[in-house]
Formats: structure tokens, C-alpha cells, sequence
């Protein structure tokens, strides 16, 4: 006998839960980032400073670079949203 029953969708139960969560995590972040008290709406680049996403990039920069900031530290090209920004004090 063949079950009619049939079985869900994994893959689709999978994408939504992922995208529900990327959804929320976004909407905690941006909640969090309007909350602080030190938030610029017309000049928001220095929150990019705080930005975890880029806190990894330039920590793994260093430790790429044996420990040191690279060469091409300061004037990193991938760093320029929404200005060009200068990495090294």
C-alpha cells in the first residue's frame, strides 16, 4: 500500500527559517544602531568604526600580516564606504 501522506518540504522550511532569521538579526541591529544615543543620521560614518563585519576584516588584515599592520593598511581600497576612510591613526 502507498501512503498518500506527504512529506514537507525541507529545503523550503530550511530558506524561510533562514531568511526569517537574517530578517530579525537585521531589524535588532538596525533597532540597536537608532537607540544609541550617539547615532548621526546625517553623518553615520562613525558608526562604521563599531561595525563587527568590519572589526573581523581588519583584525584578519593583521593577523595575514604576521601580527602587523600590511603596507597598504592606511589606504585600503575596500574600506571606503561611505568615504574613503584612513584605517591608521
Amino acid at each position: 500500500m502507498v501512503s498518500t501522506r506527504q512529506r514537507p518540504n525541507w529545503t523550503a522550511i530550511g530558506a524561510a527559517v533562514l531568511i526569517a532569521a537574517i530578517a530579525l538579526g537585521s531589524a535588532v541591529r538596525i533597532q540597536t544602531a537608532f537607540s544609541l544615543s550617539t547615532f548621526d543620521p546625517v553623518h553615520p560614518e562613525r558608526m562604521l568604526k563599531s561595525d563587527p563585519a568590519l572589526l573581523t576584516y581588519i583584525t584578519q588584515r593583521i593577523l595575514d600580516s604576521g601580527g602587523l599592520p600590511p603596507d597598504d593598511f592606511r589606504a585600503d581600497p575596500r574600506v571606503e564606504h561611505p568615504d574613503l576612510s584612513a584605517l591608521a591613526l
